[in-house]
């Protein structure tokens, strides 16, 4: 039983809008069959939603539902880049999910990315299986160290995550190359012939097919400037090249007299790099 006060004791004030028993209750029925909102079904009788609710209590109605609610802006936006739940099911799935690294690159706070994790059902805590379990020292270093790949290459061939194998290849005492990430573009010729140590110094750098082949071509030359017009190129970028050929290969290749003529050194290593080009010719040719 619940005690209420006698209406005399409330003349203090009045019920304010529409009282009770003007409200059509067929109405405010069909509102609520519908399952409107409370706010919808208030200003559909010209009520307040604080009304709705006190009919409903002095009638014994089922209230209508709140209206739903919606997010903020920020939840509404689908996240993107390193929030992406693509690139964080990535990351998650190769192990090198860092939920402080990703805060920092996305600008953004640490809460933030837990929040992303929790939207896209990703644990926060991955236990990734290690490296080692994939691949053994041994074929790292056979890879790495002798074929001449690079760590993205390798990771790729071994389906690992490229970054926590450079992690792997530190712990192990390889030494990291620093173009690491550029392979001996000879090394996946089949049965690749084993390099000099000048070429397996030139294999490292970027462009080397391209500046082997404008290498063998300059002797004979008149000079570099000649040269350069001959190959198709400007003389500072042929100059360039070249001298990046020498200081890899730690010799000097090209006599700079008229005409142009290989050292000794040189001569070695173009008859390689000539070897060499045949057969990624050869093995080019046989895809297409």
């Amino acid at each position: 039983m619940l005690w209420e006060p006698p209406t005399a004791w409330c003349d203090w004030t009045d019920w304010p809008g529409a009282t009770p028993e003007q409200i059509a209750d067929s109405d405010f029925d069909t509102l609520i069959a519908d399952r409107t909102p409370a706010e919808e079904t208030a200003a559909a009788l010209g009520l307040t939603t604080e009304h709705v609710r006190l009919y409903c209590d002095a009638t014994g109605t089922t209230q209508p539902p709140p209206h739903p609610t919606t997010p903020g802006l920020g939840r509404r936006r689908p996240r993107r880049g390193m929030l992406d739940p693509g690139f964080l099911r990535t990351t998650h799935s190769s192990g090198t999910l860092n939920q402080s690294l990703i805060a920092r690159s996305a600008g953004c706070s640490l809460s933030t990315v837990q929040n992303a994790l929790e939207e896209a059902g990703i644990p926060a805590t991955p236990r990734p299986e290690p490296l080692s379990l994939r691949i053994t020292r041994e074929e790292l270093e056979q890879a790495y160290l002798h074929r001449r790949l690079s760590i993205p290459d390798i990771a790729e061939q071994f389906g690992l995550d490229r970054h926590r194998l450079n992690l792997l290849a530190k712990k192990w005492g390889i030494e990291i190359r620093p173009n690491s990430a550029t392979s001996n573009p000879f090394a996946l010729l089949p049965d690749a012939p084993a390099l000099s140590e000048s070429m397996a110094a030139i294999s490292n750098i970027r462009n080397c097919v391209e500046r082997l082949r404008r290498l063998v071509r300059l002797p004979g030359q008149r000079n570099l400037c000649a040269a350069a017009r001959s190959l198709g190129t400007l003389p500072a970028t042929l100059t360039h090249q070249l001298h990046a050929l020498e200081k890899a290969a730690g010799v000097q290749l090209i006599e700079r007299t008229s005409p142009l003529a290989a050292t000794p050194a040189g001569t070695a290593l173009i008859h390689e790099a000539e070897h060499l080009l045949s057969l990624l010719d050869a093995a080019q040719s046989s895809v297409t």
